[in-house]
């Protein structure tokens, strides 16, 4: 049993929309279908599940074509998916399985996974399950219409995989590739070792000198080391004692300055309490000093009001006594009018009776006058008649023009009376009212000034209150910032006392710096000599370490004359370097070049501190080979990067010398040589801004102070201003009533007087009216009386013969007639005159009740005067009372305030004293402060010695002092040992390490260096074994296949011959091949000049030809036979069958011929436009069946 393929399913893959099954049987498989309808498609998914990895080869762009693009009815799908299952019963392929599931799948969005038998896999692992089983990408198990002419249009080298595949050679290709790999790393490898080594060996014996020293160095250093750990407890132990005392009296200092604190606290509290207080009383000060104001102003228009009261009283009595005056002269003219007007009455009953009297004579007359009278007659007695009445008329109108007369000159002496007085009173008024308008100008502008006198008062009130505040708050951040500065200037002066006492230098380094000035060419120490950035000071100072403490001289002799001065003094040990010998050593650049490229690369430390130029060889022979990085990883990184030949240093302190041996940790309570010039530097700048910044705050305080009192001064004087302005504004208002009253009382009069005058004008218009009416009709009757007096002339003259009795009795009536024409005449004057008696009479009248009701609103008046001066007496007097006793209650509480400012005055006097004595015992504090920072500095740098560099605590390092320990003993052997250290020069106490580290690995990589040589020869050894493996299964497969290819020839052809040639047969790695055929009746030639028919026909050839040496699990052919004739077609179907029982035969075929020999027929077609479908018929069954 073989391989066999069981089912290939498709969803998603190009045109397959659908999931479809197609399964696969013994024999061959058929698959036909129309052009375009998807049957390549079912290949290439086949090639793709097995791991084809080249988008072009599966006819697409990019791997993601293969996807479901859409169709006019679906849209594009997602995701392409191929499952394919192999029977591997026989365990043909390297999985211990019976079925073998292979399924690939691809997303839209690039993702893609395989997995075997639903195990995630590579695709690689895909690919190789397939190598040497004759189904690999270059075998001939899917072979198309492409392939075919890709075999015969290749090299003859390219044709290779014709034969390597059937030989399973492609595994021991992979394999020799893989090795050839191995091969050349390992040569990497065995280079880089070869050069460490070398370098290494370089290294060792110079390292191993140095580690000699070493040893000696630490046996001599663990003596000193001992018996400096006990001199260093027992000096911590006296210093100690001598902290103990400073800080007792530390403590004192700081009660007293708690008591001190205290007292001016309870002073400033005290001071507050006052100044509030103050305040307090000064507020109602004001709220009373602003009572009385107003009292005073009530007070002055009480008074005001007062006078004018008394004013409008005494004008009262003016005008009642005018009135009382005017009432009597009415009075009088009633009386004189009433008693003409009784007189008219008699005489009007006099001239009635008279009238009576004559009327009854005539009539008599008349009763005893019976003549005939003519018409003459009768009309010389109307004439008479008429002449009488007129005449009666002329009197009456004298009598009245003379009583107009008289009326009229009485009214115009009135008038013109009343003008005088209208006169006098419109003067008068126009001066009040200008007066008055002048007083509303001056009130108003003071009104104006005393509102904006209250504004520069409040806003003084409010400036002070301010100022006091703020002057509060500058005492405070003064105090504050008093002792800052204090606290801070005691730090200064502990730090730069250890600075000028070079504190912290080595015994010899303090004696030369301390006779520096006495020694010639002593340039100076190189902690003093550079400046180094703060970010760069703990790699320095870890890195370089003793190196800061060297002095740098002029010359040689220099150094010479110092080292002498020590000797001869036994001051101690120091390192010269004299600057006429010291030579520069800094790394290249070109040696760094890749490091600068690097982020974390900070740069040679020459390069980061700053010098003086003259002395560049001194500093670069001491920083120029040290390269600084950021952190340990970086100087790891840079350390690989340079082979590790250079000193590297991080930001923290962690070091890594040449050769890779590495240093850091955390370090406590070191003594940073160049931090504290640094910390020196920046309190003294500190220190002169803060002292900058104090003097700016004592002069504000000062400035503020000033304000404060000015503010004070300016308040005195806008109080006394706005109390004149209230008394200006209350005098002038007063003023202005005074006068509005006077210009109202005024200007009733002189409205009175209009009346009147208007009253006495229209009386004498129509007095005037009447009298010239008079005259007209008084001129009338006097030519009517003419006209009657002619008249009866001319009919007297007519009557001259009447008898004398006529005449007589005519006579008499006459007379009486005339007489009774008189007497009415005069009766009716008596009732004109008593008619206008009588309207006098009543103008009298009604002018008396004018007079009257006048003298009663007066006496109103009065009372009410009388009433209001009372009262305002009363409101005058209660606030006399008020204003006597504000002003008792202001005296008391301005003493009051004089009390307070005096006991402030008191306290803040206690306060300057405080300061004062605050101030000498903060002095004395920071006395203390030095002494105790210089003792807590010795302690602390050493116990940071016996820490840092003897890991010993105090206690510990006590516990060991002897009973007969003698310090001074211990001190001059420590000097001893000391100066035998000191003989032995630089000592490279990691060379002991770096010797055995070196040591060890330079044997390490000798051994490695010799294993990688014997793995190269392995190497080489394997694959020259592969390559002979090659070649005999390369050259047995060909000649099966060349004679197997040479046999079927003739048998496809039905004639002619052909073979398979190496052009190379001593080289059968390389060789290339050709194939060479020579079809029935045609000379032999290359497949280049052969038909298409004849060249797939050859191709068809070599394939049953590699079938019979090495069958194949199955073999897809995609219309290979599709240029070959009927004839050529069956003999091609025959052969398939010959082979079906060992391979399984998938065809894509057009052709009826091949379609006759399949045993299973699927159709491929395109029901739904772009959607590919699948339809199965089994021809066998078929074929039974029928």
């Amino acid at each position: 049993m073989f391989l066999a393929l069981k089912s290939l399913q498709i969803s998603g893959f190009k045109s397959f929309a659908d999931s479809i099954t197609v399964h696969f049987d013994q024999g061959i498989t058929g698959i036909v279908g129309p052009n375009g309808s998807g049957k390549s498609n079912l290949t290439e998914a086949l090639r793709w599940v097995m791991g084809e990895q080249s988008a072009k080869s599966l006819r697409g762009g990019k791997m993601e074509d293969i996807i479901f693009a859409g169709s006019d009815s679906r849209p594009p799908l997602n995701r392409a998916e191929v499952i394919l299952k192999f029977d591997n019963h026989d365990r043909q392929l390297n999985i211990d399985r019976d079925e073998v599931e292979i399924r690939r799948r691809l997303f839209r969005g690039g993702e893609s996974e395989c997995l075997l038998n639903n195990q995630k896999v590579r695709l690689k692992d895909i690919v190789d399950l397939f190598l040497d089983s004759g189904l690999g990408k270059n075998s001939f198990s899917i072979i198309s219409q492409g392939n075919v002419e890709k075999i015969f249009n290749s090299k003859p080298v390219d044709r290779r995989f014709i034969i390597e595949e059937p030989a399973g050679v492609a595994s021991f290709k992979i394999k020799k590739q893989q090795a050839q790999q191995q091969l050349q790393q390992t040569d990497d490898n065995l280079q880089r070792v070869s050069d460490i080594v070398h370098e290494l060996s370089r290294q060792v014996e110079p390292l191993k000198r140095q580690a000699s020293i070493a040893h000696d160095y630490q046996e001599q250093k663990q003596k000193y080391d001992r018996l400096e750990q006990l001199i260093l407890a027992d000096e911590i132990h006296t210093l100690n004692q001598q902290e103990q005392k400073w800080q007792t009296q530390k403590q004192e200092a700081k009660n007293q300055l708690n008591q001190i604190s205290q007292q001016v606290s309870q002073s400033d509290e005290k001071i507050s309490k006052l100044q509030k207080l103050n305040q307090e009383l000064t507020s109602e000060i004001d709220t009373k000093q602003t009572e009385l104001t107003n009292l005073s102003r009530q007070l002055e228009v009480l008074n005001g009001q007062q006078a004018l009261a008394k004013e409008r009283s005494g004008f009262n009595e003016t005008n009642h006594s005018t009135l009382v005056s005017q009432q009597a002269q009415l009075q009088q003219k009633l009386l004189e009018v009433k008693e003409t007007l009784q007189h008219q009455q008699q005489q009007k009953q006099d001239l009635e009776q008279q009238v009576q009297e004559l009327k009854q004579e005539i009539a008599n007359i008349q009763a005893d006058f019976n003549l005939d009278p003519q018409q003459i007659n009768q009309k010389i007695a109307d004439l008479q008649a008429d002449y009488l009445e007129m005449l009666q008329q002329q009197t009456s109108l004298h009598n009245q023009q003379n009583y107009l007369h008289n009326q009229l000159k009485q009214l115009q002496q009135q008038q013109e009376e009343y003008h005088q007085q209208q006169l006098l009173l419109e003067q008068q008024q126009q001066e009040l009212e200008h007066q008055i308008k002048q007083l509303e100008q001056d009130q108003q502008q003071a009104q104006l000034q005393y509102q904006q006198q209250q504004k520069i008062d409040q806003q003084a009130q409010h400036q002070r209150q301010q100022a006091q505040q703020e002057l509060q708050k500058v005492q405070q951040k003064y105090n504050q910032s008093l002792q800052i500065w204090q606290q801070h200037q005691a730090e200064y002066h502990s730090l730069n006392k250890i600075v000028q006492q070079h504190q912290g230098f080595y015994q010899g380094v303090r004696a030369i710096l301390n006779q520096k000035q006495a020694l010639s060419g002593i340039i100076g120490v190189i902690a003093e000599l550079i400046t180094v950035p703060e970010k760069y000071q703990i790699a320095i100072q870890n890195a370089v370490g003793a190196q800061l403490q060297s002095i740098v001289t002029e010359t040689e002799t220099d150094a010479r004359d110092a080292i002498n001065f020590l000797r001869k003094n036994r001051a101690g040990r120091a390192t010269f370097l004299p600057q006429t010998v010291i030579k520069s050593h800094k790394i290249a650049n070109s040696s760094i070049q890749d490091l600068r490229q690097a982020s974390y690369f900070m740069g040679i430390a020459s390069d980061l501190i700053t010098y003086q130029p003259k002395l560049a060889n001194i500093m670069e022979n001491i920083f120029g080979s040290l390269l600084v990085v950021t952190d340990i990883d970086a100087a790891i990184k840079a350390s690989n990067l340079t082979a590790h030949r250079f000193r590297i240093v991080t930001l923290k302190g962690d070091i890594i010398s040449p050769g890779g041996a590495m240093t850091g940790g955390q370090s406590k309570n070191n003594i940073d040589l160049l931090s504290q010039r640094t910390k020196v530097s920046k309190l003294e700048q500190w220190l002169q801004q803060a002292q900058s910044q104090l003097q700016e705050q004592q002069q504000n305080i000062k400035q503020r102070q000033e304000q404060e009192k000015k503010l004070t001064e300016q308040i005195k004087q806008t109080h006394e201003q706005s109390r004149l302005l209230e008394s200006k504004i209350q005098h002038l208002q007063n003023n202005l009533q005074l006068k509005q009253q006077a210009y109202k009382s005024n200007q009733q009069q002189l409205t009175a007087r209009e009346f009147q005058i208007k009253q006495v004008q229209k009386q004498i218009q129509d007095l005037q009216d009447q009298t010239q009416t008079n005259k007209n009709s008084n001129q009338i009757i006097s030519e009517k009386i003419e006209q009657q007096q002619q008249q009866v002339a001319q009919n007297k003259a007519l009557l001259t013969d009447f008898d004398a009795q006529k005449q007589v009795f005519e006579s008499r009536l006459h007379t009486y007639k005339t007489q009774l024409a008189l007497a009415e005449n005069n009766l009716q004057n008596q009732q004109q005159q008593q008619q206008d008696s009588q309207a006098q009479l009543s103008q009298l009248q009604k002018q008396i009740k004018q007079v009257e009701a006048k003298l009663l609103q007066l006496s109103q008046d009065k009372q009410g005067l009388s009433l209001s001066t009372l009262d305002m007496q009363q409101k005058i007097s209660e606030n006399q009372t008020a204003i006597a006793n504000l002003k008792t209650s202001l005296k008391a509480i301005q003493q009051q305030r004089n009390q307070i400012n005096e006991q402030m005055q008191k306290l803040q006097q206690q306060a300057t004293r405080l300061f004062d004595l605050q101030k000498n015992w903060t002095d004395q504090q920071e006395d203390i402060a030095i002494n105790l920072t210089n003792i807590t500095n010795q302690i602390k740098q050493k116990l940071t010695i016996l820490e840092q560099e003897y890991h010993l605590s105090f206690e510990a390092a006590y516990q060991r002092i002897s009973t007969d320990w003698q310090l001074t003993a211990a001190q001059e052997q420590a000097k001893l040992l000391k100066k035998g250290i000191q003989e032995l020069g630089e000592v490279n106490l990691s060379s002991i390490k770096e010797y055995d580290q070196v040591k060890d690995r330079y044997e390490f990589l000798t051994k490695q260096q010799n294993d990688l040589l014997q793995a190269r020869q392995q190497l080489q050894n394997t694959m020259k074994e592969m390559d002979q493996e090659v070649a005999q299964r390369f050259e047995k497969t060909f000649n099966q296949i060349a004679a197997t290819f040479e046999v079927i020839f003739p048998k496809m052809f039905g004639g002619g011959h052909a073979q398979l040639v190496l052009d190379d047969p001593s080289n059968m790695l390389e060789t290339g091949i050709e194939i060479v055929a020579q079809p029935p009746g045609k000379k032999l030639q290359r497949l280049s000049l052969l038909s298409g028919g004849e060249r797939a026909l050859t191709a068809i050839t070599l394939l049953f030809s590699i079938l019979k040496v090495r069958p194949v699990a199955f073999c897809v052919l995609d219309e290979v036979e599709a240029s070959l004739d009927d004839a050529n077609v069956e003999r091609f179907a025959n052969y398939l069958n010959k082979y079906d029982d060992q391979t399984q035969f998938i065809v894509i075929t057009h052709r009826k011929g091949t379609m006759m020999h399949v045993n299973r027929l699927y159709g491929v077609s395109m029901q739904e436009s772009g959607i590919s479908s699948i339809i199965t018929v089994k021809l066998e069954q078929q074929k039974d069946e029928a």
